[in-house]
C-alpha cells in the first residue's frame, strides 16, 4: 500500500511518511515526560534511563534530520 502510493502520489507518501516521524518526536517528548515525573530522580537506575533517553535524543533527531532532508529532496527532485 505505502510502496503503491509512491508510485502514484508522491507528495501524499511524504505527508505520511512526516507524520510518522513527527510522531516518533512526540513519542520521545511523552517518554521523557513520564521520566521526569518520577519522585525518586536520586536512584541510580533513574540516572541510568536518563542517560539513555538523552543519547537517543541524539541519535533520534539526527536520524528523524535525515529523514526530513531526505523528503525535501525526494519533493524537490519531483517537480
Amino acid at each position: 500500500m505505502i510502496a503503491d502510493l509512491v508510485h502514484t502520489n508522491l507528495p501524499a507518501f511524504v505527508v505520511v511518511k512526516l507524520t510518522v516521524t513527527i510522531g516518533v518526536g512526540m513519542i520521545f517528548l511523552l517518554a521523557e515526560k513520564t521520566l521526569m515525573a518520577s519522585k525518586n530522580k536520586t536512584d541510580k537506575s533513574f540516572k541510568i534511563a536518563h542517560n539513555t533517553l538523552k543519547a537517543t535524543y541524539i541519535g533520534i533527531t539526527v536520524f528523524l534530520v535525515i529523514v526530513v532532508a531526505n523528503n525535501i529532496i525526494v519533493l524537490l527532485r519531483a517537480m
